[in-house]
């Protein structure tokens, strides 16, 4: 979630926190995004994609822009902030 946002500080996030937010995703055909809608299925959360990206970074930028939330990992000694 972008900074300022109400979940920004959250940590974690209960899932049922996200069912109602936009979404930013990796292309359909990538691994990780494929790996992201079984989990959100699971969770029964049907994600509205605004935009969809092949670089984690751009994920990143366009949450920090506050267009939508999404799934991804933030490695030990990488800022996601």
């Amino acid at each position: 979630m972008p900074q300022g946002h109400s979940l920004a500080d959250h940590t974690p996030i209960n899932l049922d926190e996200l069912k109602d937010k936009t979404f930013i995703g990796y292309k359909e055909d990538f691994i990780f995004q494929q790996m992201n809608e079984k989990f959100l299925k699971e969770a029964g959360i049907a994600p509205r994609y605004v935009c969809r990206v092949d670089e984690p970074p751009a994920i990143a930028s366009l949450v920090r822009a506050g267009l939508g939330a999404a799934l991804f990992e933030c490695l030990k000694g990488t800022s996601c902030s």
